[in-house]
């Protein structure tokens, strides 16, 4: 897989539940379907596994008193090989 696009960006604190911030986009060049996932299991990002799209997940981590930014790492792989990307938002 081939990561296409992802942009880092801001936010305002105290967003809602389930809120799109981006989407993942990613190709492969064997046609291969895809699969992201974040290795953090106590992320407050989700990423949608068949669509990459990234979501927040816990917005009570998205205060800007306790947290300045969120950082992740994502995966994405076509179940032959796997890549990752590093995401960043800033809170303000």
């Amino acid at each position: 897989p081939l990561v296409e696009a992802l942009s880092s960006g801001e936010i305002d604190e105290n967003p809602y539940h389930n809120q799109i911030l981006d989407t993942l986009v990613a190709i492969d060049y064997d046609a291969d379907p895809l699969a992201y996932f974040i290795g953090n299991t106590n992320s407050p990002l989700t990423i949608e596994p068949s669509s990459g799209i990234i979501k927040i997940g816990n917005p009570i981590e998205f205060d800007f008193e306790k947290n300045k930014s969120i950082r992740e790492i994502f995966f994405i792989t076509d179940f032959k090989d796997t890549v990752s990307i590093e995401y960043e938002i800033e809170i303000k």
